[in-house]
């Protein structure tokens, strides 16, 4: 799986040229979700640089057979423009396990900062006020936070998808995540804001890369540019599944009901295992579980972070749960909240071909509705 790789760790300048191409600029409501190839996007390299009123010579003819660009080194000066890449992975459940939230696993090439085809700055709104959500120290304690939804805003409730990655440069159009006994294939795509992005095709439960610690190949193109491998990029860790509560405990909507003087018990099953890194190492994980209470309107108010501190099981007390109140918005007694059991696992850190460093966190979750139910 570990091949050497003469490449890394001397950026690859020709392949550097195919990336640093922007897409034309195009609307979101006409953009074609299918495979982009490299031909879509035309190299830009001297007006990224250097502004667009520069005439500059055709950009083939600085590239020498050998894939040298000293010579626009020596010209201007920049011989490694800097390009960030991301990389995550996240699979997501909800309704205990029945519904397929996020199933993603994607990689993106950006310039640091870049900005939108034909931006214009406009002076920035005043902030609002922040919340900063407490979380648990110590395994098997529980942090709780509360909050007035017309001073912050609501907190988490609402606002923008910024889990998806994305960005104005490619490559070769597939890249490939190398596991022990097999790979995963990124396509090159279009992504929901209309720049580029790599992905895994029909993303499911049947092809996610659980429990699996995968080396990053990118290939050389068609025009023999250089190809790069890291080993141990990122790792993935087990699929999450509630052991209970199960089907049978759930009411008519599919929420676990529960009495507000009775703890909570969890148990869950982690049927991949943990990834295995090159040496023989797990790489870092940590689990959190996460109860939030949400106004009528959507605005999150209420939350209760809680650490396990056993593997596959933790029980919250009834003090714990009570600090959760009825919701002032609707007329039911009953506490509705969700609850979220989330794995994080994080791979090593390692550096781009640019110089740049990358520690990649990935995100399993499993979770439902719970009812808080105070009784007669």
């Amino acid at each position: 799986m570990h091949l050497p790789n003469p490449h890394f760790g001397h950026p690859p300048t020709a392949w550097r040229l195919a990336l640093l191409g922007l897409l034309p600029a195009m609307s979101a409501c006409s953009v074609d979700y299918g495979v982009a190839t490299i031909d879509d996007a035309v190299p830009q390299l001297w007006e990224l640089l250097h502004g667009a009123d520069t005439d500059p010579e055709p950009l083939d003819i600085l590239v020498n057979d050998a894939g040298d660009i000293s010579a626009l080194g020596e010209l201007h000066s920049v011989s490694d423009p800097p390009i960030d890449v991301r990389l995550d992975a996240a699979f997501q459940r909800n309704h205990w396990g029945e519904s397929t939230t996020r199933c993603q696993l994607q990689l993106s090439f950006s310039l640091p900062n870049e900005a939108e085809p034909e931006e214009v700055e406009e002076p920035e709104p005043d902030p609002e006020p922040t919340l900063e959500i407490a979380r648990p120290e110590v395994p098997g304690t529980c942090a709780f936070t509360e909050s007035d939804p017309d001073e912050t805003g609501g907190g988490e409730g609402g606002g923008p998808d910024n889990w998806y990655v994305s960005g104005s440069l490619s490559g070769p159009e597939e890249i490939r995540l190398e596991g022990e006994l097999t790979h995963w294939v990124l396509e090159l795509v279009y992504a929901e804001d209309g720049k580029l992005r790599y992905e895994l095709a029909d993303c499911s439960v049947d092809t996610f890369p659980f429990g699996q610690a995968l080396d990053l190949v990118v290939p050389s193109t068609e025009n023999d540019l250089d190809a790069f491998q890291v080993d141990d990029a990122i790792a993935v860790g087990s699929e999450v599944v509630f052991a209970w509560p199960d089907g049978e405990e759930f009411d008519g909507s599919g929420r676990y009901k529960l009495p507000a003087s009775e703890p909570l018990a969890l148990h869950w099953d982690t049927p991949d295992g943990d990834p295995v890194l090159a040496d023989g190492e797990l790489p870092t994980s940590s689990w959190e579980l996460r109860i939030h209470n949400a106004e009528s309107s959507g605005s999150t108010y209420q939350w209760l972070y809680c650490m396990p501190d056993a593997e596959g099981f933790m029980e919250l007390s009834a003090e714990d749960l009570g600090q959760l109140h009825f919701n002032a918005a609707t007329d039911e007694e009953t506490v509705k909240t969700n609850l979220d059991l989330h794995l994080s696992t994080q791979a090593p850190q390692w550096e781009t071909p640019w110089a740049r460093s990358m520690q990649v966190r990935t995100t399993i979750s499993d979770g439902g509705g719970l009812y808080l139910d105070p009784g007669p």
